[in-house]
């Protein structure tokens, strides 16, 4: 069904559009994520990886597009400097999608001191469950991706 969607759109382009509205990011915005589900769905279903090897392809595919986040592939930034080190954290760890080292967020966040980044930031967050946080790594949680959402529907960047 989400194939004969996008071939419809494609065909029939131009032809339920009209407004003056032009619809070609909507519809090419559909179109790619349309186009990754599918990809993800015949890794999960048919590939003979191991599951942590699917999942990263997976979570590839499934990229997190944040306007508020800016990455060039060396460094990640959260553009909005008004937010919080904890704020800025979990925006990053979800960008990410994947474990990210307490290294690479003290780069990520320019934080100085990273035994108050250990013991008060990060303990904190893996407290009240927005990460998990052991051996040096942390990972976003579902509690902490409804923090993102808050979090970025308060910006003006949403």
């Amino acid at each position: 069904r989400v194939l004969r969607s996008i071939y419809n759109l494609r065909n029939k382009r131009g032809v339920g559009h009209l407004s003056e509205v032009n619809p070609n990011i909507i519809d090419s915005t559909f179109i790619l994520n349309a186009c990754n589900w599918i990809l993800a769905e015949i890794i999960r279903i048919k590939s003979e990886l191991a599951i942590e090897d699917c999942k990263k392809i997976i979570n590839g595919l499934v990229e997190r597009n944040l306007p508020i986040i800016y990455d060039n592939n060396d460094i990640i930034r959260v553009l909005d400097t008004s937010l919080n080190t904890k704020q800025q954290l979990l925006l990053i760890l979800y960008h990410r999608g994947d474990l990210v080292t307490v290294e690479e967020l003290l780069i990520y966040t320019e934080y100085s001191n990273s035994s108050v980044f250990k013991n008060k930031i990060l303990k904190d967050l893996h407290k009240k469950r927005f990460i998990e946080y052991r051996n040096n790594t942390c990972e976003i949680t579902p509690l902490g991706l409804k923090e993102v959402e808050k979090i970025v529907q308060a910006t003006d960047f949403a």
